[in-house]
């Protein structure tokens, strides 16, 4: 499960840009293995694409996990209309997600030696990916002018 970092972090504000970014994940290779009847698999997964979906009907596809704040991240929204009032939130929330695809391959090594690393497509296997959520608020500023009175 990945964790979906945001600013401005408490809630959006419509037309005005929220920045997104994987909170925990830089992005790199995750690798793995585990031991079956005397053989050590090793798997390694590297992410590919990151598909964020934005909870109004947006969507972006990048190839990096974005920037936390400070900095600005590549990742960015703005919504035109405030959570509370649309009709794909859910709970007056917008559901912000990621999911990110990984090429996965893995190497068996045992008793006869080591195996080459296998691509999982290669096997017709699906790679692996991992997927995180957040619940977002969206409201909207409202100027309001008013005359003053003279005196």
């Amino acid at each position: 499960t990945l964790s979906i970092g945001i600013n401005p972090a408490a809630r959006g504000i419509t037309q005005l840009p929220a920045y997104f970014w994987l909170s925990g994940y830089r992005g790199g290779t995750l690798t793995g293995q585990g031991n079956d009847g005397g053989y050590t698999i090793n798997v390694r997964a590297t992410p590919v694409s990151y598909q964020w979906s934005f909870g109004d009907g947006s969507s972006l596809t990048t190839s990096g996990p974005g920037a936390a704040y400070p900095a600005i991240s590549p990742v960015s929204h703005t919504y035109t209309l405030r959570s509370d009032r649309s009709p794909q939130a859910v709970n007056g929330n917008y559901l912000v997600g990621v999911t990110v695809a990984f090429d996965t391959q893995y190497q068996l090594v045992g008793p006869g030696g080591d195996s080459p690393w296998v691509d999982f497509a290669s096997r017709n296997l699906p790679g692996l990916s991992g997927t995180g959520s957040a619940s977002y608020p969206v409201h909207e500023v409202i100027t309001d002018l008013t005359a003053g009175s003279s005196g």
